[in-house]
Parts: C-alpha cells; sequence; structure tokens
C-alpha cells in the first residue's frame, strides 16, 4: 500500500500562510479556541519545540487580537528547574525574563525538556527586537543550574521577522 501526503502540509499542522513558494510564515488554526497560530518557517523543527531553537518569537491571533509570545526551552540529560531566561548580545544589548509556570518532560533515552511559553508586553518586545538586532547573541536559561547557547543565524533572522511582522500587525512604534 502507498500513502501520500500533501507536501504543503509542515509540523505538526502547521501550512504556509499563503501560495507564495517564498512564504516564511506558517499557521495553524485551532477551531475549538479560535486562534490562529503564526510562526516562522526557520523556527520550525521536526517535533513541535524540542532541541533547537531555544528561544522562538511566534505570535496568535484571536478575533482582531494578535499576541505575542516567547517559548524558552531547554533540552539535556538532566534538570536545570529553569525559571529564567536572559538574552545578550555583543553590543551588550539585554532582555531578562522570570517565570514560574514552566513545563517539565521527561523524553525517551531519559532526555529532558524545559519549556516556558510566556506573554510578551510591548516593552519586551520592544527588549527582544533589540538583542536580536544585535551580533553574537546569546541566550542563558537558568534556573538551580544554567545553560548556555549561542543563537544561529538563520534563527535570529526568523525571530527578527517574527518581532517585525507583530510590531507591524499592533500598529506599535519600534521598528526592529
Amino acid at each position: 500500500m502507498v500513502v501520500a501526503a500533501s507536501c504543503t502540509t509542515t509540523h505538526h499542522g502547521f501550512e504556509p500562510y499563503n501560495a507564495n513558494p517564498n512564504q516564511v510564515f506558517y499557521t495553524r488554526h485551532d477551531k475549538f479556541t479560535g486562534i490562529t497560530y503564526y510562526r516562522h518557517r526557520d523556527l520550525l523543527s521536526a517535533v513541535m519545540y524540542y532541541y533547537d531553537p531555544n528561544v522562538e518569537v511566534y505570535f496568535i491571533k484571536q478575533g482582531n487580537i494578535n499576541t505575542g509570545r516567547v517559548v524558552f526551552q531547554f533540552f539535556g540529560s538532566e534538570w536545570i528547574f529553569m525559571d529564567q531566561a536572559i538574552l545578550v548580545n555583543d553590543q551588550g544589548d539585554r532582555a531578562q525574563f522570570t517565570f514560574s509556570d514552566t513545563k517539565q518532560e521527561v523524553l525517551s533515552g531519559g532526555m529532558v525538556l524545559e519549556t516556558a511559553d510566556l506573554f510578551l508586553s510591548a516593552e519586551q518586545i520592544t527588549a527582544i527586537s533589540t538583542v536580536m538586532n544585535g551580533t553574537g547573541v546569546q541566550i542563558q536559561l537558568s534556573g538551580e543550574k544554567r545553560a548556555e547557547y549561542t543563537l544561529s543565524e538563520k534563527h535570529q533572522r526568523g525571530n527578527i521577522t517574527m518581532l517585525a511582522e507583530l510590531v507591524r500587525l499592533n500598529n506599535m512604534s519600534y521598528k526592529p
């Protein structure tokens, strides 16, 4: 038996926003909540949120309201009990987040995943945009232990694009 699948559907039901082959935004609509999720194609991973990138900006739309969100994630062999994330760049710009609602999962092979999915205020969008538009963006995830990563240029560009779209949709004054 041969099973055929559509080439336009991607990770976890996310599909290109429109038919443009250069489309960078992917969406998934939840019919039960009425929420549409918007993500950047370069930030979609093979498994939703696992492994890489360690920071992802995305937004949701419900009715006429666009809400920015950011996901911080740690994947490793032992818990760090993440409750803080700090983004910095080579220019000295900084964005810091403290949170208490972290999802923790034990995965196969004894690996663990910690994620924090946060709403973004206008000030936080500006702070992340400033850091992401610099060079050498790094993230530190910390709690009882800490982990540090350098964001790839691809993931940095994806986050910048999502931030710029969120700013545009909400008619914010900051232009990354």
